[in-house]
């Protein structure tokens, strides 16, 4: 019996991120959206190039192209448009791990910096089970693989775009078959694994549920978040932010995290509920009549008011003190139970139009400008010290379009 051939884009769709480069059937046709040039998909990730209607032994991959110049010019025939089952978070990860790796190899990135954000995220080099079935991006991956390890790329169909390789002893990986030659490449199927599991992994083959696409809204942002701290620390340029795109994180991922049902810009109206936020959280209360004093509150975990909040900074009027609020505008959701900013990109928090606020003695906060970073800290009389210096500063030096990272809030 013939199975359905599936797609879950029309013709026409513009190809913006990898996940749809390599969703696309065998047999599809994309092209330029203001060019000639057009490929076929002769296996998941793998394109040949086309003249007219003859298929080329040019072969490019995924990564080969630049996400948003391209679209989907033609599917095989009988093809349904029917939407992917919901990714499940570990699948979601596999193929994050794999991206970033990959964007680190070829962007010649050491492999041990990408390790660490990974790590971080829990996906570290141990965190799955591979098998059949399993696909595979990163060249280097296929090296840690068993000696004798089976693997394959494209289709028999499509010579040109079709190779087999084995894992040696030494941890080369060995054409056997095909016209591909090199594997570095190709994404590559696992067919077998000497000694190993004989069925794909149970994660490989789950469906996901509507707990898993929270879930991965969650992974987002911490990829987002872990990552772009990482990026400042390592001198990153801005092939990071195109390497995550692909890989669907965006500034935007952090919009898409709820906690009990609120999202950032939802106002929350008790003080049950602020509390019930996760440590990191970020509160802001704007006064109904006098829409220039607001004060930022951050959830913290040793806090002792009903709110279980800490104020950061805020404006009420010179010399005014400003208290607990109840209700507030979410601002940032705390993700690792981290409760003062030790990462300086948990939440940055724009400088309002007045900057007399009260400021509780001790805070600390970097200030980034002309890509300059300095750490400043606010002093009892009302002064801001950068760290190092004895010039003093006062938060009124800085225009309202600035922006302050926190990263240490004391207790009020």
């Amino acid at each position: 019996m013939t199975s359905t051939i599936t797609c879950p884009y029309p013709v026409g769709t513009s190809l913006d991120e990898r996940e749809q480069m390599t969703s696309l059937p065998i047999g599809a046709v994309i092209k330029e959206r203001n060019g000639s040039n057009r490929w076929q998909v002769t296996a998941p990730g793998v394109f040949n190039r086309l003249r007219g209607g003859e298929l080329l032994n040019t072969v490019y991959r995924e990564y080969d192209f630049s996400l948003g110049y391209n679209e989907i010019e033609s599917l095989p025939d009988g093809c349904v448009i029917q939407p992917p089952p919901l990714p499940t978070l570990k699948q979601f990860q596999w193929g994050f791990r794999q991206g970033s790796l990959f964007g680190a190899y070829s962007n010649s990135i050491r492999r041990e910096y990408a390790e660490a954000v990974l790590t971080r995220l829990h996906i570290g080099p141990d965190a799955f089970e591979v098998g059949p079935q399993v696909l595979i991006k990163d060249p280097p991956t296929v090296t840690e693989l068993p000696p004798g390890t089976v693997l394959f790329t494209g289709q028999p169909d499509f010579p040109a775009s079709f190779g087999v390789f084995t894992g040696s002893k030494s941890r080369e990986v060995v054409p056997v078959l095909g016209k591909i030659k090199t594997h570095g490449n190709y994404p590559l199927v696992i067919e077998q694994i000497p000694g190993g599991p004989t069925e794909p992994p149970d994660w490989w083959q789950a469906v996901g549920t509507e707990e898993d696409t929270e879930q991965i809204a969650e992974f987002k942002a911490r990829a987002w978040r872990l990552g772009g701290a990482a990026k400042k620390r390592h001198s990153w340029c801005s092939t990071y932010e195109s390497v995550m795109q692909g890989l669907g994180v965006t500034a935007e991922s952090l919009r898409g995290v709820k906690s009990n049902g609120y999202g950032v810009g939802d106002r929350i109206s008790t003080r049950a509920h602020i509390a019930a936020l996760p440590v990191g959280s970020v509160i802001k209360w704007t006064h109904e009549e006098h829409s220039d004093w607001f004060c930022y509150y951050v959830r913290t975990a040793d806090a002792t008011n009903e709110c279980m909040t800490r104020r950061a900074f805020g404006y009420r009027g010179d010399g005014v003190r400003l208290g607990q609020q109840a209700s507030g505008t979410l601002m940032a959701i705390g993700l690792d139970g981290v409760g003062e900013f030790t990462d300086p990109l948990r939440v940055s928090l724009t400088i309002e139009p007045h900057f007399g606020g009260v400021l509780p003695a001790g805070t600390q906060f970097r200030f980034y400008e002309n890509h300059a970073e300095q750490t400043y800290e606010w002093n009892a009389d009302g002064r801001v010290f950068a760290l190092g210096d004895n010039h003093p500063y006062r938060l009124r030096d800085y225009g309202a379009n600035d922006t302050l990272y926190i990263s240490k809030v004391v207790p009020s």
